[in-house]
């Protein structure tokens, strides 16, 4: 990580590293779909399952040459029960509510990248994340 960073400073160009939470990025700003109000409606069909769900999938974003605001997350949303868009189901949302598997559709529509195969809503980060961050180096000039 050191020596991407270091080459992209060598550069004088403003950059933008991502990855997950706890890699050793400088100053990074958490982001969450909780904050741009990246919800479904979602009939699991299992009584007493909720049928609104948010997504919680935290990335952190080290900028440099521009600033990056910390958004605040959605009032409500984030107090919802979420959608793991990985490969599989996390044992918690299994146990919790009795949920094999999740629809690519459901991930696709909920990550709003109705184009994206199973894999890249596994592996990708939500569009408004990119959105953001590009309004906020757009902002700075």
């Amino acid at each position: 990580m050191a020596d991407v960073r270091e080459a992209l400073r060598a550069t004088g160009k403003p950059y933008v590293i991502e990855n997950v939470q706890r890699a050793p990025l400088t100053n990074p700003v958490t982001l969450c779909g909780c904050m741009f109000g990246l919800t479904v409606e979602w009939d699991t069909g299992i009584p007493g399952n909720p049928t609104s769900w948010g997504l919680r999938r935290l990335r952190d974003f080290e900028v440099h040459g521009f600033e990056l605001a910390q958004p605040d997350h959605v009032p409500g949303i984030h107090d919802l029960p979420t959608i793991p868009v990985i490969q599989g189901t996390t044992y918690w949302f299994r146990h919790h509510w009795n949920i094999t598997t999740v629809t690519v559709d459901v991930k696709r529509r909920l990550m709003r990248t109705e184009w994206m195969t199973k894999q890249g809503t596994g592996e990708s980060i939500p569009p408004a994340y990119a959105e953001y961050i590009g309004r906020s180096f757009l902002a700075s000039f």
